[in-house]
Protein backbone atom coordinates (compact mmCIF):
# COMPACT_ATOMS: atom_id res chain seq x y z
CA UNK A 1 0.00 0.00 0.00
CA UNK A 2 1.23 3.48 -0.86
CA UNK A 3 0.01 6.52 1.08
CA UNK A 4 0.77 9.90 -0.47
CA UNK A 5 0.65 12.98 1.75
CA UNK A 6 0.23 15.88 -0.67
CA UNK A 7 1.04 18.58 1.91
CA UNK A 8 3.95 19.55 4.21
CA UNK A 9 2.76 17.23 6.99
CA UNK A 10 4.84 17.56 10.21
CA UNK A 11 7.57 14.87 10.49
CA UNK A 12 6.15 13.49 13.74
CA UNK A 13 2.79 12.93 12.03
CA UNK A 14 4.46 11.26 9.06
CA UNK A 15 6.20 8.89 11.46
CA UNK A 16 2.91 8.23 13.25
CA UNK A 17 1.30 7.28 9.93
CA UNK A 18 4.23 4.98 9.11
CA UNK A 19 3.86 3.22 12.46
CA UNK A 20 0.09 2.83 12.02
CA UNK A 21 0.41 1.47 8.50
CA UNK A 22 3.38 -0.80 9.12
CA UNK A 23 4.83 -1.98 5.84
CA UNK A 24 3.14 0.72 3.78
CA UNK A 25 5.10 3.19 1.69
CA UNK A 26 4.40 6.69 3.02
CA UNK A 27 5.51 9.56 0.79
CA UNK A 28 5.33 13.31 1.38
CA UNK A 29 4.89 15.14 -1.93
CA UNK A 30 4.50 18.91 -2.30
CA UNK A 31 5.60 19.25 -5.93
CA UNK A 32 2.89 18.87 -8.61
CA UNK A 33 5.08 16.98 -11.08
CA UNK A 34 6.33 14.64 -8.38
CA UNK A 35 2.73 13.96 -7.37
CA UNK A 36 1.90 12.80 -10.90
CA UNK A 37 4.85 10.39 -10.76
CA UNK A 38 3.60 8.80 -7.52
CA UNK A 39 -0.13 8.66 -8.32
CA UNK A 40 -0.31 5.51 -10.52
CA UNK A 41 0.31 3.17 -7.56
CA UNK A 42 -1.17 5.36 -4.81
CA UNK A 43 -3.92 3.74 -2.75
CA UNK A 44 -4.52 6.54 -0.22
CA UNK A 45 -4.17 10.25 -0.95
CA UNK A 46 -4.19 13.07 1.62
CA UNK A 47 -4.50 16.51 0.02
CA UNK A 48 -5.95 20.02 0.05
CA UNK A 49 -7.20 19.25 -3.46
CA UNK A 50 -6.88 22.72 -4.95
CA UNK A 51 -4.55 21.66 -7.79
CA UNK A 52 -6.11 18.28 -8.47
CA UNK A 53 -8.17 17.66 -11.58
CA UNK A 54 -9.76 14.68 -13.34
CA UNK A 55 -6.84 14.26 -15.73
CA UNK A 56 -4.38 13.92 -12.84
CA UNK A 57 -6.63 11.66 -10.75
CA UNK A 58 -7.31 9.35 -13.70
CA UNK A 59 -3.64 8.35 -13.47
CA UNK A 60 -4.29 6.98 -9.98
CA UNK A 61 -5.55 3.56 -11.03
CA UNK A 62 -5.19 2.01 -7.57
CA UNK A 63 -6.71 4.89 -5.60
CA UNK A 64 -9.28 3.76 -3.02
CA UNK A 65 -9.47 6.56 -0.46
CA UNK A 66 -8.95 10.34 -0.49
CA UNK A 67 -8.78 12.39 2.69
CA UNK A 68 -9.40 16.14 2.28
CA UNK A 69 -7.37 18.47 4.49
CA UNK A 70 -10.37 20.80 4.55
CA UNK A 71 -14.04 20.82 5.43
CA UNK A 72 -15.21 22.00 2.03
CA UNK A 73 -14.89 19.26 -0.58
CA UNK A 74 -16.10 21.05 -3.72
CA UNK A 75 -12.63 20.69 -5.29
CA UNK A 76 -12.79 16.91 -4.74
CA UNK A 77 -16.35 16.42 -5.99
CA UNK A 78 -15.23 17.49 -9.46
CA UNK A 79 -12.75 14.61 -9.66
CA UNK A 80 -15.26 11.82 -10.33
CA UNK A 81 -14.25 9.87 -7.23
CA UNK A 82 -17.69 8.44 -6.53
CA UNK A 83 -18.12 6.93 -9.98
CA UNK A 84 -14.91 5.00 -9.38
CA UNK A 85 -15.96 3.87 -5.90
CA UNK A 86 -13.30 5.96 -4.16
CA UNK A 87 -14.03 6.88 -0.54
CA UNK A 88 -13.83 10.56 0.43
CA UNK A 89 -13.38 11.84 3.99
CA UNK A 90 -12.77 15.39 5.15
CA UNK A 91 -11.45 17.38 8.11
CA UNK A 92 -14.79 18.64 9.40
CA UNK A 93 -14.69 19.87 12.99
CA UNK A 94 -11.17 21.30 13.11
CA UNK A 95 -11.97 24.85 12.00
CA UNK A 96 -14.42 26.10 14.61
CA UNK A 97 -11.94 27.95 16.82
CA UNK A 98 -9.93 29.75 14.15
CA UNK A 99 -12.86 30.45 11.83
CA UNK A 100 -14.82 31.97 14.69
CA UNK A 101 -11.89 34.21 15.62
CA UNK A 102 -11.59 35.29 11.98
CA UNK A 103 -15.28 36.19 11.84
CA UNK A 104 -15.01 38.25 15.00
CA UNK A 105 -11.95 39.99 13.56
CA UNK A 106 -14.12 41.06 10.63
CA UNK A 107 -17.05 42.15 12.82
CA UNK A 108 -14.92 44.06 15.33
CA UNK A 109 -12.95 45.74 12.54
CA UNK A 110 -16.20 47.04 11.09
CA UNK A 111 -17.82 48.33 14.28
CA UNK A 112 -14.58 49.72 15.77
CA UNK A 113 -13.46 51.23 12.42
CA UNK A 114 -9.99 49.65 12.54
CA UNK A 115 -9.36 49.86 8.76
CA UNK A 116 -9.99 53.61 8.90
CA UNK A 117 -7.70 54.06 11.89
CA UNK A 118 -4.91 52.07 10.24
CA UNK A 119 -5.02 54.49 7.30
CA UNK A 120 -5.06 57.47 9.66
CA UNK A 121 -2.04 56.12 11.53
CA UNK A 122 -0.04 56.04 8.29
CA UNK A 123 -0.88 59.72 7.86
CA UNK A 124 -0.21 60.61 11.54
CA UNK A 125 -3.83 61.75 11.66
CA UNK A 126 -5.49 62.00 15.12
CA UNK A 127 -9.10 62.20 13.96
CA UNK A 128 -11.89 60.74 16.07
CA UNK A 129 -15.06 59.10 14.79
CA UNK A 130 -18.27 57.78 16.29
CA UNK A 131 -17.79 54.04 16.71
CA UNK A 132 -20.16 51.19 17.47
CA UNK A 133 -20.27 47.98 19.52
CA UNK A 134 -21.36 44.41 18.91
CA UNK A 135 -23.51 44.40 22.05
CA UNK A 136 -27.18 44.50 21.16
CA UNK A 137 -26.58 43.64 17.52
CA UNK A 138 -28.26 40.70 15.78
CA UNK A 139 -26.05 38.06 14.23
CA UNK A 140 -27.53 35.92 11.46
CA UNK A 141 -25.74 32.65 10.76
CA UNK A 142 -26.50 30.86 7.50
CA UNK A 143 -25.30 27.37 8.36
CA UNK A 144 -25.46 26.16 11.97
CA UNK A 145 -22.85 23.43 11.70
CA UNK A 146 -19.97 23.07 14.15
CA UNK A 147 -18.49 26.44 13.17
CA UNK A 148 -21.85 28.21 13.29
CA UNK A 149 -22.61 26.77 16.71
CA UNK A 150 -19.25 27.86 18.13
CA UNK A 151 -19.79 31.31 16.62
CA UNK A 152 -23.17 31.53 18.35
CA UNK A 153 -21.66 30.53 21.68
CA UNK A 154 -19.03 33.25 21.49
CA UNK A 155 -21.49 35.84 20.21
CA UNK A 156 -23.38 35.49 23.47
CA UNK A 157 -20.25 36.70 25.31
CA UNK A 158 -20.63 39.92 23.30
CA UNK A 159 -24.31 40.20 24.26
CA UNK A 160 -25.52 39.65 20.70
CA UNK A 161 -28.86 38.21 19.62
CA UNK A 162 -28.32 35.15 17.43
CA UNK A 163 -30.57 33.80 14.66
CA UNK A 164 -29.50 30.93 12.43
CA UNK A 165 -30.61 28.59 9.68
CA UNK A 166 -30.04 24.86 9.34
CA UNK A 167 -31.49 22.06 7.27
CA UNK A 168 -33.32 20.58 10.25
CA UNK A 169 -34.39 23.50 12.48
CA UNK A 170 -33.97 21.82 15.86
CA UNK A 171 -32.95 23.93 18.89
CA UNK A 172 -29.27 24.89 19.15
CA UNK A 173 -27.50 26.10 22.30
CA UNK A 174 -26.91 29.87 22.35
CA UNK A 175 -29.11 30.45 19.29
CA UNK A 176 -32.18 32.53 20.10
CA UNK A 177 -34.10 31.41 17.03
CA UNK A 178 -33.42 28.53 14.64
CA UNK A 179 -35.02 28.66 11.20
CA UNK A 180 -34.99 26.12 8.39
CA UNK A 181 -32.68 26.72 5.43
CA UNK A 182 -35.78 27.54 3.36
CA UNK A 183 -36.60 30.40 5.77
CA UNK A 184 -33.43 32.36 5.00
CA UNK A 185 -35.47 35.27 3.61
CA UNK A 186 -37.24 35.62 6.96
CA UNK A 187 -33.92 36.07 8.71
CA UNK A 188 -32.21 38.53 6.38
CA UNK A 189 -34.13 41.77 7.18
CA UNK A 190 -33.49 41.29 10.90
CA UNK A 191 -29.72 40.93 11.03
CA UNK A 192 -26.88 43.39 11.50
CA UNK A 193 -24.31 40.81 10.45
CA UNK A 194 -24.94 37.97 8.02
CA UNK A 195 -22.30 35.25 8.31
CA UNK A 196 -22.35 32.56 5.62
CA UNK A 197 -20.92 29.16 6.60
CA UNK A 198 -22.58 26.64 4.27
CA UNK A 199 -21.00 23.99 2.03
CA UNK A 200 -20.64 24.71 -1.68
CA UNK A 201 -23.25 22.55 -3.43
CA UNK A 202 -25.66 22.91 -6.35
CA UNK A 203 -28.29 24.01 -3.84
CA UNK A 204 -26.13 26.75 -2.30
CA UNK A 205 -24.75 28.19 -5.56
CA UNK A 206 -25.56 31.93 -5.44
CA UNK A 207 -27.52 31.39 -2.25
CA UNK A 208 -27.03 35.11 -1.71
CA UNK A 209 -27.99 37.05 -4.83
CA UNK A 210 -29.58 40.39 -5.65
CA UNK A 211 -32.90 39.49 -4.04
CA UNK A 212 -31.27 38.35 -0.79
CA UNK A 213 -28.96 41.38 -0.65
CA UNK A 214 -31.97 43.66 -1.14
CA UNK A 215 -33.55 42.18 2.00
CA UNK A 216 -30.62 43.20 4.20
CA UNK A 217 -30.59 46.51 6.06
CA UNK A 218 -28.44 49.24 4.55
CA UNK A 219 -26.48 49.13 7.82
CA UNK A 220 -25.85 45.37 7.62
CA UNK A 221 -22.56 43.63 6.91
CA UNK A 222 -22.09 40.39 4.98
CA UNK A 223 -19.29 37.99 5.93
CA UNK A 224 -18.58 35.06 3.61
CA UNK A 225 -16.53 32.22 5.10
CA UNK A 226 -18.02 29.51 2.86
CA UNK A 227 -17.00 29.53 -0.81
CA UNK A 228 -16.99 32.33 -3.35
CA UNK A 229 -19.74 30.81 -5.48
CA UNK A 230 -22.22 30.86 -2.60
CA UNK A 231 -22.54 34.62 -3.15
CA UNK A 232 -23.34 36.25 -6.49
CA UNK A 233 -20.20 38.39 -6.57
CA UNK A 234 -21.43 40.81 -9.24
CA UNK A 235 -24.60 41.45 -7.24
CA UNK A 236 -22.50 41.93 -4.10
CA UNK A 237 -20.21 44.46 -5.80
CA UNK A 238 -23.28 46.35 -7.00
CA UNK A 239 -24.77 46.40 -3.49
CA UNK A 240 -21.48 47.58 -1.98
CA UNK A 241 -20.92 50.34 -4.54
CA UNK A 242 -24.46 51.62 -4.16
CA UNK A 243 -24.23 51.37 -0.34
CA UNK A 244 -27.23 49.05 -0.23
CA UNK A 245 -25.33 47.27 2.54
CA UNK A 246 -22.68 48.72 4.83
CA UNK A 247 -19.83 46.41 3.91
CA UNK A 248 -18.48 42.90 3.45
CA UNK A 249 -15.79 40.71 4.96
CA UNK A 250 -14.64 38.12 2.44
CA UNK A 251 -12.33 35.21 3.13
CA UNK A 252 -13.42 33.61 -0.14
CA UNK A 253 -13.95 35.03 -3.63
CA UNK A 254 -14.57 34.04 -7.24
CA UNK A 255 -12.06 33.28 -8.62
CA UNK A 256 -9.23 32.48 -6.24
CA UNK A 257 -6.69 33.97 -6.15
CA UNK A 258 -8.59 37.21 -6.76
CA UNK A 259 -6.97 38.93 -9.79
CA UNK A 260 -5.06 42.17 -9.07
CA UNK A 261 -7.43 44.13 -11.32
CA UNK A 262 -10.60 42.81 -9.64
CA UNK A 263 -13.00 45.58 -8.65
CA UNK A 264 -13.43 44.19 -5.13
CA UNK A 265 -9.92 45.38 -4.24
CA UNK A 266 -10.94 48.99 -4.92
CA UNK A 267 -13.98 49.14 -2.63
CA UNK A 268 -13.43 50.93 0.68
CA UNK A 269 -16.21 49.03 2.48
CA UNK A 270 -14.70 45.58 1.88
CA UNK A 271 -12.16 43.59 3.90
CA UNK A 272 -10.53 40.73 2.00
CA UNK A 273 -8.41 37.90 3.38
CA UNK A 274 -6.88 35.24 1.07
CA UNK A 275 -8.92 32.17 2.10
CA UNK A 276 -7.05 31.68 5.34
CA UNK A 277 -9.85 31.79 7.91
CA UNK A 278 -9.26 28.18 8.93
CA UNK A 279 -5.52 28.58 9.33
CA UNK A 280 -3.69 27.75 12.56
CA UNK A 281 -0.06 26.90 13.44
CA UNK A 282 -0.96 23.27 14.17
CA UNK A 283 -3.51 22.89 11.38
CA UNK A 284 -1.82 19.99 9.61
CA UNK A 285 -1.34 18.13 12.87
CA UNK A 286 -5.02 18.43 13.74
CA UNK A 287 -6.24 17.40 10.30
CA UNK A 288 -3.87 14.43 10.09
CA UNK A 289 -5.06 13.37 13.56
CA UNK A 290 -8.46 12.77 11.94
CA UNK A 291 -6.80 10.90 9.08
CA UNK A 292 -4.93 8.68 11.54
CA UNK A 293 -8.13 7.72 13.36
CA UNK A 294 -9.63 6.62 10.05
CA UNK A 295 -6.41 4.95 8.96
CA UNK A 296 -6.60 2.65 11.98
CA UNK A 297 -9.94 1.36 10.67
CA UNK A 298 -8.82 1.25 7.05
CA UNK A 299 -5.85 -1.03 7.67
CA UNK A 300 -8.21 -3.44 9.46
CA UNK A 301 -10.30 -3.63 6.31
CA UNK A 302 -13.08 -1.34 7.56
CA UNK A 303 -14.47 1.68 5.72
CA UNK A 304 -13.23 4.96 7.27
CA UNK A 305 -16.31 6.32 9.03
CA UNK A 306 -15.15 9.53 10.73
CA UNK A 307 -16.16 12.51 8.56
CA UNK A 308 -17.19 10.25 5.68
CA UNK A 309 -18.47 12.55 2.92
CA UNK A 310 -21.80 11.88 1.23
CA UNK A 311 -20.66 12.65 -2.31
CA UNK A 312 -24.25 12.94 -3.54
CA UNK A 313 -25.06 15.69 -1.05
CA UNK A 314 -21.64 17.33 -1.27
CA UNK A 315 -20.76 17.28 2.43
Amino acid sequence: MKIVLNAPVPPEQVERIRLLAAGAEVVVVTDDKELEIHLPDTEVLVSYGFKLNRKIIEKAGQLRWVHALSTGVDAFLRLGLQERGIILTNSRGVHANQMTEHIFAFMLSFVRLFPRFVLQQRESNWKRWDIDTLAGKTLGIAGLGSIGQELARRAKAFNMTVIGTKKNPTPVDCVDEVLSSEELHRMLPRVDFLVIIVPSTKETHHLIGREELSLLKSSAYLINMARGDVVDQEALIEALKEKKIAGAGLDVTTPEPLPPDAELWTLDNVLITPHMGGGAPDYLKITTDIFCLNLSDYIKGDVPSLNLVDQNRGY
